[in-house]
């Protein structure tokens, strides 16, 4: 179920009855003609693993920590993995209505149910329900622009790539936005095409496909770490760097658990442990500064309902006008 959601202290235009529904397209005129990619734009990360099936075999994903709690906890470890890998609690219908407009995908094939599913640590939900979801949701909000950036693939082949693709092509069709110049995308272009979805997918089968951007459309900054004062230092770091403005950039503001975090807090999860220190962190820290195409773009965090996350986010869009 989801938390209740804060809205005081808000700076974002919207109505005090309202949510974040519909935010992309109640955003002040000045940020219509903006590239997109010199926008703040909210994300999620992992964002289909507030479903993880314990009762399944363990995802092509696993890394050597997983391995190491199976080996020590044999047919206990499901338990330990699910809370460790789940990193949202919403739906993606829930996630877009309070404002998640860049999705993080990870799929997998499954042999066993002869299915494309979504993966963490454990096997998700299947692919085409979720993708469906968005669908109807965009249907809803015709203004609304989503991001759904393809980019780990696990046991699949050229077939099942090429099943993936043509699925997106088929269910979102005449709403994706071809791979257009950086600068040419805005909120008015896409509004006047009709366009609402901008899929990333990180595989060369799709490079010849013009309706999907490759993988070096986006990049990301991620931390790779479990302690916050390292990840607010590498953020700082890569902040004053500066990013490349010829691209989406994400940045992650997620704290990653290692081996000896786990097993030293086997009764706690990625939420209790790490997200509710990362995520006031990294709501503070992103706070005050203005979005630009070499600065914040895309932001994600896990847990996107905590902290005012959604609401600083969209509010630094404002700072623009």
């Amino acid at each position: 179920m989801a938390e209740s959601f804060v809205k005081e202290g808000r700076n974002v235009k919207l109505d005090e009855d309202d949510d974040f529904a519909d935010w992309m397209t109640r955003l002040s005129p000045s940020c219509h003609d903006v590239p997109l990619n010199a926008l703040a734009i909210p994300g999620s990360h992992d964002c289909f693993s507030y479903h993880l099936n314990t009762k399944g075999e363990l995802g092509p994903d696993c890394t050597g920590i997983i391995k190491d709690v199976v080996d020590i906890f044999g047919s206990a470890a499901k338990e330990i993995i699910v809370k460790w890998s789940v990193t949202q609690s919403l739906t993606l219908s829930q996630q877009l209505k309070m404002g998640i407009r860049y999705f993080d995908f990870r799929v997998a094939y499954q042999a066993s149910t002869n299915e494309l599913h979504f993966v963490h640590g454990l096997y998700g939900p299947k692919v085409e329900p979720c993708l469906q979801e968005i669908h109807s949701y965009l249907e809803l909000y015709p203004k609304e622009i989503v991001f759904l950036d393809f980019n780990h693939f696990y046991s699949m082949t050229p077939d099942t790539h090429n099943q993936l693709l043509n699925m997106l092509t088929e269910i979102f069709g005449k709403k994706m936005c071809p791979h257009i110049d950086m600068d040419s995308i805005t909120l008015n272009m896409l509004w006047t095409e009709n366009l609402q979805v901008v899929i990333f997918y990180h595989h060369e089968l799709a490079q010849t496909q013009p309706m999907f951007w490759p993988g070096c459309a986006i990049q990301a900054f991620w931390a790779n770490t479990d302690a916050l004062p390292k990840l607010l230092e590498s953020l700082d770091c890569e902040y004053a760097k500066g990013r490349p403005n010829n691209c989406f950039y994400n940045w992650q503001g997620v704290l990653t658990p290692g081996a000896s975090t786990i097993l030293g807090h086997l009764g706690g999860s990625l939420r209790s442990v790490l997200t509710e220190k990362a995520n006031p962190a990294f709501v503070s820290w992103i706070n005050g500064k203005i979005p630009t195409a070499t600065g914040l773009n895309i932001i994600s965090v896990d847990f996107v309902q905590l902290f005012e996350f959604i609401p600083t986010v969209i509010s630094l869009n404002e700072k623009k006008s």
